[in-house]
């Protein structure tokens, strides 16, 4: 199973399994194609905060889109119980950077549940070291899976 994909070319204009996709990240992206799923058809932008198809331990576990670019879409979680021998409870509650293929983001949202204007800076400063690699070094790594297996090999990744 593939957890983790790293891409070197950054194009303006990316395919995604075959689907073409606008991506300026003001407008947030907005599918081509329908395939008939409402989130298919809806615009993706920064400051969305979705439900989605969580582990069954942070059914009350929210994402929130921080940043949409040319590699995909970067998310935020809260609500969560990641085993984290590090933390002074054992658990981290919250993730603040994840880069996310679209097609695996697209996959694990389920509703819409509001959007935010203003967030914390720790949301941006990950995405902006993320940035800073892919500008520097040409190579970073985002998640081609849905949102809960990305929580999963994080937690397996602090553990081992």
């Amino acid at each position: 199973m593939q957890y983790f994909s790293i891409t070197r070319a950054v194009s303006s204009r990316p395919s995604v399994a075959g689907r073409s996709y606008l991506a300026p990240a003001a407008a947030g992206v907005i599918f081509f194609e329908d395939s008939g799923s409402k989130v298919d058809a809806m615009e993706i932008s920064e400051g969305q905060v979705w439900k989605y198809k969580t582990r069954d331990i942070e059914s009350s576990s929210e994402v929130r889109v921080i940043k949409v670019d040319e590699i995909g879409v970067h998310i935020s979680m809260n609500n969560l119980k990641i085993k984290n021998p590090d933390a002074p409870n054992g658990f981290s509650a919250e993730v603040s950077h994840i880069p996310m293929e679209l097609e695996h983001f697209q996959a694990s949202v389920i509703e819409l549940l509001r959007t935010e204007k203003e967030f914390e800076d720790d949301y941006l400063s990950g995405y902006n070291s993320w940035h800073h690699q892919l500008m520097n070094d040409g190579d970073v790594g985002y998640f081609t899976i849905q949102i809960s297996d990305a929580i999963k090999y994080m937690e397996e990744a602090l553990n081992q």
